[in-house]
């Protein structure tokens, strides 16, 4: 999945957004046959309170907009935890969309 960040009141981190980007392309399996459209995903990291962050993922389907938003105090967590969410909730729609196709 293509990935565009967005770092707000955080200085970006390239390891951060590298491992950011490998947590994400998980996703990339259930998206495999849909076009590059729609296997890409907008990422904002915001910074709250001095010390909690926020990171939130935007990615569409050819049949639905979702967006997911994850806080914490530890950035790689609040991303795999961001990731495992998008990934369970790609694989819980494209299933539902096979169902209806069936």
């Amino acid at each position: 999945m293509r990935v565009n960040f967005e770092w707000l009141g955080v200085e970006k981190d390239e390891g951060v957004e590298e491992w950011a980007e490998e947590q994400l392309s998980k996703i990339d399996k259930y998206l495999g046959k849909f076009d590059e459209d729609f296997r890409q995903g907008w990422v904002r990291v915001t910074k709250e309170n001095g010390f909690t962050y926020k990171v939130s993922l935007e990615m569409r389907l050819p049949t639905k907009k979702e967006f997911f938003v994850e806080v914490g105090e530890d950035l790689r967590s609040c991303f795999s935890l961001l990731s495992d969410k998008a990934e369970r909730w790609t694989r819980k729609h494209l299933d539902k969309l096979e169902e209806s196709r069936s």
